[in-house]
């Protein structure tokens, strides 16, 4: 985590010596003031952009486990494409029905909601560091980035339920044609 934390975790804090020396195995903690702990805080004062170590250590799936950035991620292999499906494989390989709750729509949505719990418990959020200037009118639009800090988003739900109903509907209705 700490290896990890040394670029994502946000500039909050005092540096005690530069990060460019910071080595695998070191502490984060004798580089850096850690601004946080591992309890759980209110994520909406935790800027999405900079701060996943702090959101994920927030999270109870990571407070409640041995997860570590690496759970999720592969260090060693570039994972620029979002693929929703494994990323949801990773969450079942926890969150299975004989180990936790159940959620309460799979019987509505089936195999649909094994693929995507990342737009639901990790929605894309507005970084409050980041904005895109656009050429019209000046105006800054926020830069969405998928929040770390692992919980249900009531809204974001909202939302995929909403599209994943539609696209079924529609689905239904091309193929009573």
């Amino acid at each position: 985590m700490d290896m990890c934390a040394t670029c994502h975790s946000g500039n909050a804090g005092h540096m005690l010596k530069s990060i460019f020396a910071f080595k695998p195995g070191n502490k984060l903690a004798d580089f850096k003031e850690i601004t946080f702990s591992h309890q759980v805080v209110d994520s909406a004062k935790l800027d999405v952009h900079g701060n996943q170590a702090q959101l994920l250590s927030s999270s109870k799936c990571f407070m409640y486990s041995k997860m570590d950035c690496a759970t999720c991620h592969n260090v060693h292999k570039s994972e620029k494409q979002l693929n929703l499906a494994m990323y949801s494989q990773k969450c079942m390989s926890c969150h299975s029905t004989t180990t936790h709750n159940e959620y309460k729509l799979t019987p509505q949505l089936g195999g649909m909601i094994k693929n995507n719990c990342i737009d639901c418990h990790m929605p894309a959020r507005s970084s409050h560091v980041i904005a895109v200037q656009t050429s019209r009118g000046g105006r800054a639009v926020p830069y969405l980035v998928r929040t770390h800090h692992i919980a249900v988003y009531t809204d974001a739900s909202q939302k995929v339920l909403a599209y994943l109903k539609k696209s079924y509907k529609q689905s239904n209705d091309k193929n009573n044609k």
